[in-house]
């Protein structure tokens, strides 16, 4: 179990750290200005969240640790989870949605 969280976490920080460090500096300065406000309220409400994965990680890295407090990691997987949802969801509903539309 352990080792299939963590390999999804790997590949999960690699595929955030690429949205942040290329895919929103990019959109940033978009030539639409209505992409670089959206870019902007994005980066300003979810940009954390690579940090937020990457401590996470760290945090729960060893069995030991989950088996020492199984209902905090339980908790903290959920916001973490729940974090990533809401960016998927506002990134398909409204990021790319809106850059399809600009062609």
């Amino acid at each position: 179990m352990n080792q299939l969280l963590f390999a999804m976490l790997g590949k999960l920080s690699v595929h955030l750290a690429v949205e942040d460090n290329a895919l929103y500096p990019r959109l940033l300065n978009h030539k639409d200005e209505k992409i670089r406000l959206m870019a902007k309220r994005f980066v300003d409400e979810m940009g954390d969240i690579g940090t937020a994965v990457s401590a996470y990680r760290d945090k729960w890295l060893s069995h030991t640790a989950i088996q020492c407090d199984p209902d905090t990691f339980i908790e903290e997987t959920g916001r973490i989870f729940s974090a990533l949802g809401t960016r998927i969801e506002k990134e398909n509903n409204e990021l790319y949605k809106t850059l399809d539309e600009l062609g």
